[in-house]
């Protein structure tokens, strides 16, 4: 099955709404504020939190397909199939439009790439169990798979998809009614054929594997081409040894500066205070003998 959403109109919108915010009789030049550059020490902070951050995303995108693959341990290998499959179908189509794929849009894969899992077993499964011991068993086992299944799939993919990736049920009405029968239309008419031979000519074993390779093929063929992309969401070119090496050598120049003015500031303080503190007058010697008036 296609793992298509028809996410660039949802994007617009996003966005359409954020620069509606302002106030009606508010210029766009009152809203900016003259932002003070980031202190070294706060840089280095933020780049470390941002760091551990993407980190734990990664981790966590490893974690929720093992987890439930422990927990359905028959679900196990096609879990990781189609995760992989959504965390590729995702990288390749940001790559194709120039957008950055992020630690969190990897997060995001792997939680849509094992939600569907089930959903995919289940309606495998259940198809299946139609015999084909003759032609009127292909075309019963056809017309279900085309007339149920995919209208059901498109029904639950679509929710899961902008519940991961939007983290609300905000506009969900708005977004399926507008995209349902679209998806399911493109579906019908660009993959049923592909997937109907996949599922009444190939082995069990082999039928989620297979969809999910016919299901990535869809989305490069499909994927929208580049367009103009905000500065911030655009990919970075740089190579990624390069940018390895150049975000390490950052880290570590802002540490070691940080490090320095965080010395300089307290002997700088601490000299300050020793200036400024009042000076004790010294005891007066008494007069020697003989000398007294």
């Amino acid at each position: 099955m296609a793992n298509e959403t028809p996410e660039d109109n949802l994007e617009k919108k996003v966005e359409g709404a954020n620069s509606n915010n302002l106030h009606p009789a508010a210029s766009p030049s009152e809203h900016k504020e003259e932002k003070k550059p980031a202190s070294t020490l706060e840089s280095v902070v933020n780049e470390a939190t941002h760091g551990i951050g993407n980190v734990l995303k990664a981790g966590m995108a490893g974690v929720i397909p093992y987890t439930f693959a422990s927990m359905f341990p028959t679900f196990a290998r096609d879990t990781a199939i189609l995760t992989g499959a959504q965390v590729a179908s995702d990288y390749t189509t940001a790559y194709q439009r120039g957008k950055k794929y992020t630690a969190g849009n990897l997060l995001e894969s792997a939680a849509l790439g094992t939600a569907t899992t089930p959903v995919l077993e289940t309606m495998f499964r259940t198809t299946n169990l139609i015999p084909t011991n003759s032609l009127s068993g292909y075309i019963a086992k056809g017309a279900v798979w085309g007339g149920v299944m995919y209208p059901a799939f498109v029904a639950s993919y679509l929710p899961m998809a902008y519940l991961i990736r939007n983290r609300t049920f905000k506009g969900m009405g708005n977004y399926l009614k507008e995209n349902f029968w679209k998806t399911l239309k493109a579906s019908w008419t660009k993959l049923l054929p592909f997937s109907l031979a996949n599922l009444l000519f190939a082995p069990g074993w082999l039928q989620i594997p297979i969809s999910a390779a016919i299901s990535f093929a869809y989305d490069r063929l499909t994927a929208s081409p580049k367009e103009e992309i905000p500065e911030h969401l655009k990919r970075d070119k740089t190579p990624y040894l390069a940018a390895a090496t150049n975000v390490s050598y950052k880290l570590v120049r802002n540490s070691v500066k940080g490090l320095y003015d965080a010395f300089y500031a307290i002997g700088s303080s601490i000299s300050d205070l020793y200036k400024t503190a009042p000076k004790i007058a010294a005891p007066s010697q008494p007069a020697p003998a003989g000398a007294r008036p």
